[in-house]
């Protein structure tokens, strides 16, 4: 009886290898019961415990890729924090494979092997307060993310909550978390908040760019990023005002307002015309770089995004217009 449970229930322990893409400085790792951190090396092999950080200055893309012993592949990006906690299958028989990974930080897409001759495959992924189990075949992305809104305090160590975005883009997805349960389809997305409570599943959509219709933050807020002396203020996270070059006076403010679309600048617009603008105003704009027409007006030309499908250049004279529509 002792030897029939011996080999029904004994592992084999797996690792992986790394392939980094990246500059390797920009890669390090931290082996199983270590604390320092090492430069990570190409085609390194990683054995549970290990733990891989990508630094946050990477550059866009895939900074380094983890090949796991079953031919999965996770691919890191910027600011990306991962732990190997588990790799290992039954030894004896094709009754279980079980991989547990935890993230920690940033950014990483799982690109699941399809086919495994075992009779249970469990894929698992620890993130703040939840866990995701993921489908084998399938592919999915989980970023961390710190929240919309946060206040830092001088020489005090808080922990800044953070947010995580699973997506699926094929397979299946399974999230438990706060005593909450959702199970995501290809194309479905859910947010987990700080409290591990995951929402309902949602289309997997999303903005490339933070907060463009300017309304997580008042205009105090906006401009309160150029205040660096007082850390307690509220201040915007997705928008930074800023002058330039270094050592420049600051001379501009961030101001919020409806306005018409141009080329409109009288205001006397239909109310659903109206657009949500948000204008950096400025005392005076080099004008020798732009068109002769405006050699009078210190006008800056800049791209602005109306909606998903429409793209147009606006002036304004003194004042450079980010707009997004209300609507």
């Amino acid at each position: 009886m002792l030897f029939r449970d011996y080999r029904l229930n004994a592992t084999l322990q797996h690792q992986a290898v790394l392939i980094v893409r990246a500059p390797e400085e920009w890669v390090t790792w931290r082996r199983t019961g270590r604390t320092t951190y090492e430069r990570a090396r190409n085609e390194q092999t990683l054995a549970p415990g290990d733990r891989l950080r990508i630094a946050s200055s990477a550059g866009y893309g895939q900074a380094a890729t983890i090949v796991l012993f079953d031919q999965s592949a996770l691919d890191l990006w910027a600011g990306a924090d991962l732990e190997l906690r588990q790799m290992e299958t039954t030894r004896w028989s094709n009754r279980a494979q079980v991989i547990q990974l935890q993230q920690n930080d940033g950014y990483v897409r799982y690109d699941l092997q399809s086919s495994t001759p075992y009779e249970q495959t469990i894929f698992r992924v620890a993130v703040p307060n939840a866990t995701v189990e993921l489908a084998p075949g399938g592919s999915y992305s989980i970023a961390l993310m710190p929240g919309e809104r946060r206040v830092l305090f001088p020489n005090d160590n808080i922990r800044i909550e953070t947010i995580v975005d699973v997506a699926v883009r094929s397979g299946m997805a399974r999230i438990q978390g706060g005593g909450e349960t959702v199970v995501l389809q290809a194309g479905e997305r859910s947010v987990i908040d700080p409290a591990g409570i995951p929402s309902a599943a949602l289309p997997a959509l999303w903005n490339l760019i933070k907060d463009t219709n300017f309304n997580q933050y008042s205009e105090e807020e906006y401009n309160n990023t150029t205040i660096t002396d007082q850390p307690m203020l509220i201040r915007s996270n997705t928008w930074q005002v800023y002058s330039g070059p270094p050592g420049a006076d600051a001379t501009g403010f961030f101001k919020l307002a409806n306005t018409c679309p141009p080329p409109q600048i009288t205001g006397n617009c239909a109310p659903e015309e109206l657009e949500h603008a948000a204008w950096l105003c400025v005392v005076a704009v080099r004008s020798k770089a732009l068109p002769q027409v405006f050699d009078r007006c210190s006008a800056t030309p800049i791209l602005v995004l109306t909606s998903p499908s429409t793209v147009r250049w606006s002036f304004r004279c003194g004042c450079v217009s980010i707009i997004s529509r209300l609507h």
